[in-house]
């Protein structure tokens, strides 16, 4: 069977998974309309493109700008590669 992301972007060269802690994203998102256990069912669900992905970003500490700059330097070098 193929993989989500595989079957959604079939042309996608690059994974990028972002992640938060529970508290980053109730402090994001306050009204959210979910607890914590969705977002660990979520992370479940989501081990093989964790284990899968060409970049892991944990955003908890990042702004949104800085997150942007990080996944499209990781871009720039991916492409720079031989």
């Amino acid at each position: 069977m193929r993989r989500l992301w595989e079957k959604q972007h079939p042309d996608a060269n690059i994974l990028v998974m972002l992640d938060a802690r529970w508290e980053t994203t109730k402090q994001r998102r306050p009204g959210i309309g979910y607890g914590p256990e969705r977002l660990d069912d979520q992370r479940q669900r989501l081990v093989l493109a964790r284990e899968s992905c060409d970049l892991y970003l944990p955003t908890d500490d990042l702004t949104v700008d800085e997150v942007r700059q990080r996944v499209l330097a990781f871009i720039h070098e991916w492409k720079e590669r031989p």
